[in-house]
């Protein structure tokens, strides 16, 4: 029965594979292989939760199989336990070192942990073990635009696209660092191929926009984000893209209403908390500035949004007072380490502001609005 079900699983037949296993399952509870591949119907379909479980019994009946860590690692990003992930994948790089999907899996979790050189020689070691896959190309590129290497990545996404030339996501990366160096008719004609490639790439549309608004092609640009809304009404970056054309057009209902549901959908965003306040100071609206108090402080899930819930979170706190010490303690802490506290910190990030419109004046650019990357560690 367990071929059979490895069978369907193989097929994409996903409902009959978790039925068979679980058969198998039901005879023999010790089948490791049975437990694990039920694990990753699961998280095929989208059940991080019970994939994680699954294969972890898999893993403690035959520990020695480092496709299980892998796939454990996959179903712990999943869940965003990304420290355990990293484990997992490190658990099975240990049992085999050559590893490639491993290595790999284990380059994306350190991209999104933010530790971007250990990612980038994860990558340089899958490209050592495996040449040709466009995606590693593609990852590395993303990652050295992250470090500001934006020579090294143009060439990385360049050779993403030599081994795969229909890559519309790698022609969108490769659009967005050829903006972050200003050459901006490349970047425009870069994103162009990616919408060739994929016409409903909303992403692509949205990046497109926030070009042809640098190159002060208004309508254009304002027709780029419409159409990526309308691919994907739910994507903060096309709404912050929007808000800002919005907003250098003095419209600022309109970046408003872009600012507060990109902030709906991504509530975490500092900088999309800055520019919603600083619209709203040009409406001579006052509220939500308790909201960046708290963003800045690094409290953001005391954030609420009307009355109701205000009263049913201080209710929570109330009653709940380990909830409320943890939160107390968390306060604490980062009254020692945010820029809300730290002058000297506040101090080095309006510094660095300083210097990059130095830099941008004397490099004969047009004026642009700013984000400061963290200086804590500095």
């Amino acid at each position: 029965m367990f071929k059979t079900a490895l069978a369907h699983h193989q097929q994409g037949d996903l409902e009959s594979a978790e039925r068979l296993y679980r058969q198998v399952l039901k005879s023999d509870p010790k089948h490791a292989d049975a437990l694990h591949l039920l694990g990753v119907v699961c998280l095929q379909r989208g059940n991080a939760t019970a994939a994680a479980d699954l294969i972890a019994q898999a893993i403690s009946i035959n520990p020695r199989q480092a496709l299980y860590h892998s796939n454990l690692g996959a179903a712990l990003e999943h869940l965003q336990r990304l420290e355990e992930a990293l484990e997992s994948h490190d658990a099975a790089i240990r049992l085999e070192p050559g590893y490639a999907d491993a290595i790999y899996n284990r380059a994306h979790v350190l991209k999104l942990l933010d530790r971007l050189d250990a990612a980038l020689a994860s990558y340089d070691e899958v490209i050592r073990l495996d040449p040709h896959r466009p995606d590693t190309f593609n990852n590395r590129g993303n990652v050295l635009q992250g470090l500001k290497r934006l020579e090294e990545a143009l060439a990385s996404f360049d050779e993403a696209i030599r081994r795969a030339p229909d890559y519309a996501d790698a022609f969108k990366n490769r659009a967005s660092t050829l903006l972050d160096m200003d050459r901006l008719e490349a970047a425009l004609a870069s994103c162009d191929a990616a919408i060739r490639i994929e016409p409903a790439y909303a992403e692509a549309h949205a990046i497109r926009g926030w070009i042809l608004q640098r190159l002060n092609r208004t309508n254009e640009a304002l027709a780029s984000h419409a159409r990526a809304l309308e691919i994907n009404p739910e994507s903060p970056d096309a709404l912050y893209f929007q808000g800002r054309l919005f907003q250098e057009l003095k419209r600022w209902d309109a970046a408003l209403a872009s600012y507060q549901r990109a902030f709906d959908l991504d509530a975490k965003s500092d900088y999309l908390q800055g520019y919603l306040q600083h619209t709203k100071m040009f409406l001579c609206d006052w509220s939500g500035f308790d909201a960046s108090l708290l963003m800045a402080i690094e409290l953001p899930e005391l954030i609420t949004q009307s009355t109701a819930a205000y009263e049913a979170l201080a209710i929570d706190l109330a009653t709940n007072p380990a909830r409320l010490q943890a939160l107390k303690d968390r306060l604490a802490s980062n009254r020692l380490t945010t820029a809300l506290f730290d002058t000297p910190l506040f101090t080095r990030h309006l510094e660095a502001a300083f210097e990059q419109t130095i830099e941008r004046y004397r490099a004969n650019l047009p004026p642009e609005h700013l984000v400061i990357d963290s200086l804590r560690d500095c």
